[in-house]
């Protein structure tokens, strides 16, 4: 599920620059937002990855993500762009919130990669995403 929401934050951004006529140039008014709900499997030690590699058209992306599940538990969450941009944060309960930027490549493909530790292993990880560019 955690990677169709990524990819349809990448799609956006493609539709968004094709009606922008942005075949050749990079361009800093690929304006695009929303919220998504992810989830993703934690294994028997807690922890659950997810990466994605597509052109993001040299934007960069703003996102908030709030735990949402599972219930009391501490997260060690690391988000980070080949381009730069993330973060790494420990000790965020169910309910907390985390904030970076992940800046893009234009014209080759971005990878965006997501690990979350969870002090509750075997658990289902939920959050909600709001993105903007």
């Amino acid at each position: 599920m955690m990677s169709e929401n990524f990819d349809s934050i990448f799609s956006q951004l493609d539709e968004i620059a094709e009606k922008a006529g942005l075949a050749m140039t990079e361009s800093n008014n690929l304006k695009i937002s929303g919220d998504i709900d992810f989830e993703m499997n934690l294994d028997a030690q807690g922890n659950g990855s997810y990466s994605i590699s597509k052109n993001g058209w040299g934007a960069t992306i703003k996102a908030t993500a709030t735990i949402l599940a599972p219930p009391n538990a501490l997260f060690d969450v690391s988000v980070r762009s080949s381009k730069g941009g993330g973060g790494d944060w420990s000790g965020i309960p169910t309910g907390g919130n985390v904030s970076c930027s992940l800046k893009t490549y234009f014209g080759k493909n971005t990878t965006i990669s997501v690990h979350v530790h969870s002090s509750v292993p075997n658990a289902h990880f939920k959050a909600r995403l709001h993105y903007s560019t």
